[in-house]
């Protein structure tokens, strides 16, 4: 029998820039970027995901041990990707593909970050879609999915609440503190500096602007930042 192995499924995502390149983020408002941009959370989560998906694993069928379903997917990732994703967005996704038979062939774990999910008031039942850029594929129902959430004490159908999105101030206050830490240090640990300029008459625009691009380029940089300056005049 043929199998109809993930029809309509794309299996690369397009990451975003900020993913990309994380020192061009500017602030933490997402779990996404709390885990490209500080170290803290992205320590945590894949010590956790990597903890629990390094537990030894048994599989039955029929009441004997058997090797893991699908040998395609192996099992420590799929364990490894769904911890992941519920302690950034508070769900897993796992896709299931059948036969013609109706018969469960593979699966596929699906990025939470582009799954929805809505509840039919109707029929009193799930669906999930998946967006990638301009394309939505989909829907998929609730026999064709597993869905994995935490609890939400304000919603009992979608996503739960992530671990990481609690701690997102958290996450803000330490990425801003390294950030300014090193820009601190980058700057030579130099403290803001105001330059007096006194005697004679009121200097113009264009000598304010020389002095301070001189004071600015002797003392920038770590090499300078223990440097000793001699001024002479009244400045």
């Amino acid at each position: 029998m043929k199998s109809t192995f993930f029809p309509e499924i794309k299996s690369i995502v397009n990451i975003p820039a900020w993913a990309q390149d994380p020192s061009s983020g500017k602030k933490v408002k997402t779990s996404a970027e709390a885990y490209t941009l500080v170290p803290l959370i992205h320590r945590c989560v894949n010590l956790r995901a990597s903890m629990l998906s390094g537990i030894p694993i048994r599989t039955y069928k029929n009441k004997e041990v058997t090797d893991w379903f699908w040998s395609d997917v192996p099992a420590r990732e799929m364990i490894f990707q769904t911890e992941a994703a519920l302690l950034l967005t508070g769900a897993a996704y796992w896709l299931k593909a059948t036969n013609a038979a109706g018969m469960t062939t593979g699966i596929r774990w699906l990025n939470p970050y582009t799954v929805d999910t809505k509840w039919d008031e109707k029929s009193r039942k799930l669906s999930f879609t998946q967006t990638i850029g301009s394309k939505t594929f989909g829907p998929w129902g609730q026999d064709e999915m597993l869905y994995f959430r935490d609890f939400n004490p304000s919603d009992d159908v979608g996503r739960g609440v992530s671990s990481v999105d609690v701690a997102i101030r958290d996450a803000q206050l330490l990425y801003h503190m390294t950030t300014f830490a090193a820009t601190y240090f980058e700057s030579g640990a130099m403290p803001a500096t105001v330059l007096s300029i006194t005697g004679g008459a009121t200097p113009t625009a264009d000598d304010t602007e020389r002095i301070q691009n001189s004071f600015t380029k002797a003392i920038s940089g770590v090499k300078n930042a223990f440097r000793l300056i001699a001024l002479r005049g009244d400045v």
